[in-house]
């Protein structure tokens, strides 16, 4: 709302268009994006900003080969700016054009060679091209440009990282750090010592970073995603119970505490799963645990109730139309679950579950 009305009072001004624009991209709101950008760029076509902007949103809407003519276009038009031939690199990398990428990334280099975008790029492609030595003389550039920036020793362990150098990446990082102590950073130095098999390390200075800065629940939503993805449940429920309390309307925090319970058996995990649904009705992760929950409490019909409301939010996610071929099972209602079994047939091998799949359609029949 205040958004429209700073356009409103500015009609002319492109800074709250390409804020309004953003600010629907986060929300998902693709349809909502590209009518604003398409209105914004016919109003003040000479804007660079409303441009790129609306190239941001075909990104973002799949339609890569939009953004790559408009930032094409732009480019001609506009020789002098560095950005579009960015934008055109980055689509390049998206579709695996990568000799595309290095073109631009070059030209754009020799305009701005100073762009931290453009270096960002360029170590980028350079591990596109298996080049890690070049992607490297990169970082050391710009840590030699920007001493006391962390932006160059980042850029060390990103490559380090890519490349599992798991302790020269944490050995980067600290460095960063030491610039510029942040979450982000934090985060990836943890992640760095865990990739390097130094879990006891990486705890302790989880516990350092927790003692320093209590305040950075990022940082525990962050531990507890860790914990969830190494399958400790009772250790991510733990920690996602700290981020419940913190912020106790929050629904992903809510349900991650569910999710965890039902994971592990635990009794309890239906009302914390109901909270979080009503704090967040269209969610299909959310929707997904009530469904499990349900299941779990011997609610069937609410499961399935649930679950196929989260596939009507995320029709092209496979794991939610597993999970809602498997509760047609549990209620013996076979014809439906080999509907959702035939549809997850076609994706191949490429789904992870094709094997169950594969397994409950000969169990079933024809």
């Amino acid at each position: 709302t205040l958004l429209n009305e700073a356009i409103k009072a500015q009609p002319g001004d492109a800074a709250p268009q390409v804020a309004l624009i953003d600010h629907l991209l986060g929300r998902r709101d693709l349809e909502g994006a590209l009518a604003t950008a398409q209105r914004a760029g016919a109003a003040n076509s000479d804007s660079l900003e409303l441009r790129d902007a609306l190239g941001r949103v075909h990104t973002a809407r799949g339609e890569v080969e939009q953004a790559i003519a408009l930032y094409t276009a732009t480019s001609r038009q506009l020789p002098q700016s560095v950005l579009p031939r960015l934008r055109l690199a980055e689509a390049y990398l998206a579709t695996k054009r990568t000799s595309l990428a290095a073109d631009q990334v070059q030209l754009a280099l020799i305009d701005a060679p100073r762009s931290l975008h453009a270096q960002q790029l360029a170590a980028t492609v350079a591990l596109r091209q298996n080049n890690p030595s070049k992607a490297l003389a990169t970082a050391r550039t710009v840590q030699a440009q920007r001493p006391n920036d962390a932006a160059g020793f980042t850029m060390e362990g990103e490559i380090e990282a890519a490349l599992r150098h798991y302790a020269e990446a944490a050995a980067a990082y600290r460095k960063a750090l030491a610039k510029a102590p942040s979450t982000h950073l934090a985060q990836r130095l943890h992640l760095a010592l865990i990739g390097g098999g130094n879990d006891s390390e990486a705890a302790r200075w989880a516990e350092q970073w927790r003692a320093q800065r209590p305040q950075d629940i990022a940082f525990v939503v962050h531990l507890a995603d860790v914990a969830l993805g190494r399958g400790a449940m009772e250790q991510a429920e733990q920690l996602y119970r700290t981020v419940m309390e913190r912020l106790p309307d929050n629904a992903l925090a809510i349900n991650n505490v569910a999710y965890t319970m039902v994971k592990q058996g635990k009794a309890g995990a239906l009302p914390l799963a109901e909270r979080a649904a009503t704090l967040a009705p269209n969610n299909s992760a959310v929707l997904d645990t009530l469904a499990a929950a349900y299941a779990d409490d011997k609610q069937l019909a609410k499961a399935i109730d649930s679950q196929a409301k989260a596939v009507a939010l995320a029709p092209d996610s496979a794991p939610l139309r597993m999970n809602l071929a498997r509760l047609y099972l549990l209620a013996d209602q076979r014809e439906k679950a080999m509907v959702e079994l035939d549809r997850l047939a076609t994706l191949g091998k490429s789904f992870g579950g094709y094997a169950e799949v594969a397994q409950l359609r000969k169990k079933l029949g024809p």
